[in-house]
């Protein structure tokens, strides 16, 4: 008996040596998993408070410059309102030419069609579907799903565009401060360089 005693129990101890080793590497592997997403978090909290910071500094600028507008034009004698009017249009151009301008070509685009899709369709909203297929006619939607949607985002957090659910399908539309921006001319001629 002393002698299947003794392989029962090393028997015992592989199964326990064994199973001992599989926890180590699955505790091993959730200490990855947790590190990697903590890291992903921090740098989404990182990039997030970034472009919080951007928004607030472009915020306190326009403050800034239309306070100052507003004392000249509180300060100038009534025949000179013209020229502070015509002064006020070249600080909104310069302005809204900068903004444009640190916005990726990408979502210019994506702006741009969404324009043309609703002149020519003459329609409220367009399905990200639509935008999809007039973009990237080639592409099968669910591949570059993702993409419209950042893109629309992005367009979204600079107020160019909203977004909406229509049943199971979401549509974007521009904006009045969209359409505002879209009607300078210099705005048009920029957009228009995108497709170049």
């Amino acid at each position: 008996m002393g002698f299947l005693d003794f392989l029962f129990k090393k028997e015992e101890d592989n199964k326990a040596s064994k199973i001992n080793n599989t926890l180590k590497s699955s505790f091993s592997n959730v200490k990855k998993d947790i590190l990697h997403v903590h890291n992903i978090i921090n740098d989404h909290k990182k990039n997030t408070h970034s472009k919080l910071e951007n928004i607030e500094e472009r915020l306190k600028r326009i403050e800034f410059i239309l306070e100052d507008q507003k004392q000249k034009i509180v300060n100038k004698p009534s025949e000179s309102l013209e020229f502070e009017e015509d002064n006020i249009e070249l600080v909104e151009e310069a302005q809204i030419l900068k903004f444009l301008k640190d916005i990726p070509r990408a979502e210019l685009r994506l702006f741009k069609a969404l324009y043309d899709l609703q002149n020519s369709l003459n329609a409220k909203q367009i399905s990200y579907k639509s935008l999809a297929s007039y973009l990237y006619p080639n592409k099968d939607y669910n591949s570059i799903r993702s993409t419209i949607a950042q893109f629309v985002l992005r367009l979204l957090a600079e107020g160019l565009v909203e977004k909406r659910r229509i049943g199971k399908e979401g549509h974007v539309y521009i904006t009045p401060h969209g359409y505002k921006i879209l009607k300078n001319t210099k705005t048009k001629r920029i957009i228009r360089e995108i497709e170049n």
